[in-house]
């Protein structure tokens, strides 16, 4: 799903899973809120840098973003932030 409002990549744990994305643990998670301003609690893991295709837009390299994984609604896998 893009977002307008997100200001960074979010994906599933199951999504995560079910890919076998390699998911990286900080030493302390970041601070991250909803579109309401109210806090989220995270497990503090993030995705290593991920190639990216959507339509006929593709990023690969130095364009790699990592994804915070987080619990997000069950309709979406992962949220990409629109200015992306």
């Amino acid at each position: 799903m893009l977002d307008l409002g997100s200001t960074f990549f979010l994906i599933s744990p199951e999504a995560a899973k079910a890919f076998s994305i390699p998911v990286v643990k900080r030493i302390k998670p970041i601070q991250t809120k909803d579109v309401l301003g109210k806090e989220i609690s995270t497990k503090g893991l993030f995705t290593v840098p991920l190639g990216l295709s959507v339509g006929n837009h593709r990023s690969f390299d130095d364009e790699d973003h990592a994804s915070e994984v987080l619990n997000i609604s069950a309709d979406y896998d992962a949220v990409i932030p629109a200015w992306y």
